[in-house]
C-alpha cells in the first residue's frame, strides 16, 4: 500500500482556478526566482495520535508506510492515522519491548526493529505480530551516567549496554546488530541464533570499542562500524563472520580482524574525533562520518587494504562549525543523516537544527527552531531524517516535540504580488484565472484578475506586462474582470470575463512581437501607434437577434478537447461549443422537457475522457455527460434515497485523471469519484 496523502490533492480545469480567491500569484518555480522560497514545516505530534513524541528512527517499507521507532511503541504512519505496537503484557506476539530504537527491512522485505532492552523483533505483515529474540551478550559495558552529557549527547542518556543502536544485513543475510555498550550482535535468521563480536584490549584488529552507534553496508561488502570512542572500524564482510565464529569463537583463532580509522590531533586530514555518531551512505557511494563534538567528515577513500594495520591510508574532508563563519555548520553534534533527491546531503544536529549542504559547492543553508515562527522547525534536535518515495522529508525530534513534515511543493512558492514601486508588477492581487501560453514553450504566463483585466508574467524575466479594458478602444478587452483564460491549439488567446463576454485575440500570440520581446508595457487596453505590435482583441456577447452568438456573457470556463473543440462554459447560459469554420457558437441548455439536455444552465466545469464523453458540471443541477458521437446526454444527481449517487448537485468543478477516473468537486458535498463502470459515486469528506 502506498502512503496516502493528505490535503496535498488538488484537482483544477485546464484554464480555470474557481470559486478561490487567491491572494495574489503564488507560482511554482524553480530557476527563475529572484530570492529563495521559504521553508514551511509541518508538524505531527500527539494530538495527530503519534504515541510519544520522542523519535529515535524513521523507515519507509516497500509498502510505502512510514514507520517511526518511538519511546513508547513502533508507530505505523498511512498518512491519515497511526498503528501503534507497544509491548503488551499477556500477549507474547506483541513487540517485546516497546522502546524502539531502530527499524531496518531486510532483502527479503522482513521488517525488523531494534529496542532498548536488546530484543531484536521481527513483525509479520499477515499477522500483525512479532517474534521476538533477545540477545545475551558475554560482557556488557556500563556508562557512568555522572558523565552525561560531557561524555555522551544526551539522546543517549537512558540507554543501556544492549541497547540495539543500528541493524545492517552483509552478503550472507547475517543481521549485524550494533550495541550501546556489548559489542556487536551477529543474528543468522535461518539457525535464529547469535554470536557477539565484541572488542579485546591486547588484540589489534579486534573492534575498537563496544559502544557502537552506527553501521554501514557499502558496494564492496565492506561493513563500517561507528563506535563512540573508538573511531571508526572497517571489516571485509566477504568473510561470513558468523561462521567463522561459530567454527572458532576466540577471535585468536578466527581470522576475524577489524581495520580502525582514528583522530590523530596532529594529522588535520584524520577522523575529527573518535565519538561516531552516524554513518551515511550516498547515492555516489560516499561515505559520510557523523561525530558528536567534532562536526562532519567525508571519507576519502584509499587503497583497500585488510592487513592488521591499523591505520589505512584514508583521509577524511572536514565540515565544521566555525563561530566566525555564518556560511558553516549550526554546530559540531551531528545525530542524523540523509541525502534528498536532488543530491544534498541533510544534517540532523544536537542542539543546532537541520543544515543542508550542497557537496559539489560546500554551500550550507540553515533551519533552526523560531519561537515567533510557526512553520519553522519545532526543535534544534534532529534525532532522524528520511526522504521518502515521494520526496518528502521527516524530521524526527528528541525532547517531545515530535515530527517534522517538509513537503518540497510548499517550498517551491514564491509569492507575486502587485507592487506599486516596480512599474511591471501584477496590477491586481485577487486572481482568478491562470493559462500557460502554449506559443512561448511555457515562458509566458497569463493572469486573470478581479479588477485588473490580465498580466503576462515572462517566467525567465519575472517582469509582467498588464492588458486592461479601454473604453475608447474596441480592440481592448471587454472588461477587467477576467474568469478565465485559454490559449488554444491554434495559438489564439481566449478570454471569458465576468460579464461582458468573451474575448479572443486577433492573431495567435506569436503575432505580436512584443510578447515575445517585451518591449512595451500596455496598461490601458492596445497602442495605437502600433496597432500590430500589442495584443488586440474581438469580442463575441450574447445578441439576441442572432441564433448562433454566444448564449450568455457571463464566462466560467474555458476549455478545449482533444480534436481542437472549443467549450465555453457559462453562468446561466448553459455550455457553448465554438464552430471555428463559421466563427459562431452551438448551445447546450437545460430544457425541463427534453431528457436529453444539460441539466442546469449555470455551468461551473467541463472535462474530457479517453472514451469520447465530455463530462459537464453544473450548479444546481449536477453533472452530465455528453457522448460526443452521438450527441446523447446522461444526467447524474444527488437523490437522497441512492447512497452512491452525487453528494451534492452544486460542482464547482470536474476532473478527469490520466487513468479516465472522473473526479466531481462539490460546494458542501466534498469530493466524489465516479466508478464508471458500476454507476457509482465514492464520496470523500474531511474525515477523509
Amino acid at each position: 500500500m502506498a502512503l496516502r496523502k493528505r490535503n496535498n490533492m488538488r484537482f483544477f480545469p485546464h484554464s480555470v482556478i474557481f470559486p478561490f480567491l487567491l491572494v495574489g500569484l503564488m507560482i511554482i518555480s524553480s530557476s527563475f526566482a529572484a530570492h529563495a522560497p521559504k521553508a514551511i514545516f509541518q508538524k505531527i505530534s500527539l494530538q495527530q495520535g503519534l504515541s510519544v513524541s520522542t523519535i529515535h528512527d524513521i523507515h519507509q517499507d516497500k509498502e510505502g508506510y512510514i514507520w517511526f521507532a518511538t519511546a513508547y511503541g513502533a508507530n505505523r504512519y498511512d498518512g491519515y492515522t497511526f498503528l501503534i505496537h507497544k509491548k503488551e503484557l499477556d500477549d507474547s506476539t506483541s513487540i517485546g519491548d516497546h522502546r524502539t530504537q531502530v527499524i531496518f527491512e531486510d532483502s527479503h522485505d522482513n521488517l525488523w526493529f531494534g529496542t532498548a532492552a536488546g530484543i531484536l523483533a521481527l513483525y509479520d505483515k499477515k499477522t500483525d505480530s512479532f517474534t521476538n529474540y533477545q540477545i545475551h551478550p558475554p560482557t556488557l559495558e556500563t556508562q557512568n551516567i555522572d558523565l552525561i552529557p560531557t561524555a555522551y549527547p544526551v539522546t543517549y542518556a537512558f540507554y543501556s549496554p544492549q541497547t540495539i543502536t543500528d541493524i545492517k544485513e552483509d552478503v550472507h543475510g547475517n543481521l549485524w546488530l550494533a550495541t550501546w555498550g556489548a559489542g556487536i550482535a551477529i543474528f543468522n535468521p535461518l539457525e535464529k541464533e547469535f554470536i557477539y563480536v565484541q572488542a579485546q584490549k591486547d588484540e589489534p584488529g579486534s573492534l575498537s570499542a563496544n559502544r557502537i552507534s552506527s553501521l554501514l553496508y557499502d558496494e564492496k561488502n565492506y561493513m563500517w562500524i561507528g563506535t563512540f570512542g573508538g573511531g571508526l572500524n572497517r571489516f571485509n564482510a566477504r568473510i561470513n563472520i558468523f561462521e567463522a565464529y561459530k567454527a572458532h569463537p576466540s577471535s585468536n583463532e578466527n581470522n576475524v580482524r577489524f581495520s580502525h580509522y582514528r583522530h590523530t590531533p596532529l594529522n588535520g586530514k584524520s577522523l575529527s574525533d573518535d565519538r561516531v555518531s552516524t554513518l551515511f551512505l550516498d547515492s555516489g557511494q560516499n561515505i559520510w562520518v557523523g561525530t558528536f563534538f567534532g562536526g562532519l567528515d567525508l571519507l576519502i577513500k584509499g587503497e583497500n587494504s585488510d592487513s592488521l594495520q591499523t591505520y589505512r591510508p584514508v583521509e577524511f574532508r572536514h565540515y565544521k562549525h566555525d563561530p566566525f563563519d555564518k556560511s558553516s555548520l549550526t554546530n559540531n553534534n551531528i545525530l542524523s543523516l540523509c541525502e534528498d533527491e536532488s543530491g544534498a546531503l541533510w544534517i540532523g544536529t544536537f542542539g543546532g537544527g537541520l543544515n543542508k549542504l550542497q557537496p559539489r559547492s560546500g554551500e550550507i543553508t540553515h533551519f533552526v527552531h523560531d519561537p515567533k515562527d510557526p512553520e519553522s522547525l519545532s526543535e534544534n534536535n534532529i534525532t532522524s531524517l528520511l526522504q521518502d518515495r515521494s520526496g518528502i522529508l521527516w524530521i524526527g525530534t528528541l525532547l517531545g516535540e515530535g515530527i517534522n513534515k517538509l513537503v518540497p511543493d510548499l517550498q517551491k512558492f514564491i509569492h507575486y504580488k502587485k507592487n506599486e514601486r516596480r512599474s511591471r508588477s501584477l496590477n491586481d492581487n485577487i486572481v482568478f484565472a491562470l493559462g500557460e501560453d502554449k506559443q512561448s514553450a511555457g515562458r509566458n504566463i497569463w493572469v486573470g484578475t478581479l479588477n485588473g483585466g490580465i498580466n503576462k508574467f515572462d517566467r525567465k524575466t519575472e517582469d509582467v506586462t498588464n492588458y486592461t479594458h479601454n473604453p475608447d478602444d474596441k480592440y481592448s478587452l471587454s472588461h477587467n474582470h477576467i474568469r478565465s483564460i485559454y490559449c488554444d491549439n491554434y495559438g489564439y488567446l481566449w478570454v471569458g470575463t465576468f460579464s461582458e463576454g468573451l474575448n479572443r485575440s486577433l492573431h495567435p500570440t506569436t503575432h505580436y512581437p512584443a510578447l515575445e520581446t517585451d518591449a512595451l508595457t500596455i496598461k490601458s487596453g492596445a497602442v495605437d501607434t502600433e496597432p500590430e505590435q500589442v495584443l488586440r482583441f474581438k469580442t463575441y456577447r450574447h445578441n439576441p437577434s442572432e441564433e448562433r452568438s454566444l448564449s450568455f456573457n457571463q464566462i466560467r470556463a474555458l476549455y478545449e478537447t482533444p480534436d481542437s473543440t472549443l467549450w465555453i462554459c457559462t453562468f446561466g447560459g448553459g455550455l457553448n461549443r465554438y464552430d471555428r469554420q463559421n466563427d459562431s457558437f452551438f448551445h447546450y441548455k437545460f430544457n425541463r422537457d427534453d431528457e436529453n439536455s444539460i441539466p442546469d444552465d449555470h455551468v461551473y466545469s467541463v472535462g474530457y475522457d479517453s472514451t469520447g464523453f465530455l463530462w459537464i458540471g453544473t450548479f444546481g443541477g449536477g453533472i452530465a455527460s455528453l457522448n460526443l458521437q452521438t450527441g446523447m446526454i446522461r444526467r447524474y444527481q444527488r437523490n437522497a434515497a441512492t447512497p452512491h449517487s452525487l453528494s451534492d448537485n452544486r460542482v464547482l468543478s470536474i476532473y478527469v485523471d490520466a487513468l479516465g477516473v472522473v473526479w466531481v468537486g462539490t460546494d458542501g458535498g466534498g469530493l466524489n469519484r465516479f466508478d464508471k463502470e458500476n454507476q457509482n459515486f465514492t464520496i470523500f469528506s474531511e474525515k477523509d
